[in-house]
């Protein structure tokens, strides 16, 4: 999963526990405010979802610019229909933490699944120590952490 804005919001902290707790990798890089990383970031890591706030905005364009940009099929896109683009093939979500309809990407209030383990058929894998969890991009560099790295940071943080 490609995280693009690196916020306090109670979205980014819901969808990067989540994806920690089901041992999906987290991307995250450094300049955001360039639709070439975005496309980088995303040929690179083979991304299979992509979380954005589509009102970020760098001097010149925002986010949901520089997904339009890169996906034009977005805009033949309706509700329900499953994401194809051609340019990155492993794609399969995108998810806006905003609020108004945009084609082709998932509102985040309506992504995630509440149900109790006794009536869902999905499990939620167990995570490793030595998974890794967080790859963040800078510079087209790659710095990968296991969940073992950041529950040990956390622990530090916490009684430090």
């Amino acid at each position: 999963m490609l995280y693009c804005d690196q916020t306090t919001s109670a979205e980014a902290v819901v969808a990067q526990l989540g994806a920690f707790k089901a041992g999906v990798q987290i991307v995250t890089f450094a300049e955001k405010d360039s639709a070439d990383a975005l496309d980088h970031a995303l040929r690179s890591t083979n991304a299979k979802g992509l979380i954005f706030n589509p009102e970020a905005a760098s001097e010149k364009q925002t986010r949901m610019s520089f997904v339009h940009e890169l996906m034009p099929e977005l805009n033949k896109m309706y509700f329900g229909d499953a994401l194809n683009v051609a340019k990155y093939p492993n794609l399969e979500q995108l998810v806006q933490t905003k609020f108004k309809t945009i084609r082709g990407v998932n509102m985040f209030k309506d992504v995630p699944v509440y149900a109790t383990p006794q009536y869902s058929s999905r499990q939620i894998p167990t995570n490793q120590a030595d998974d890794v969890a967080l790859v963040a991009l800078k510079d087209g560099r790659a710095t990968e952490y296991s969940s073992g790295d950041l529950v040990n940071h956390a622990e530090n943080l916490w009684n430090n």
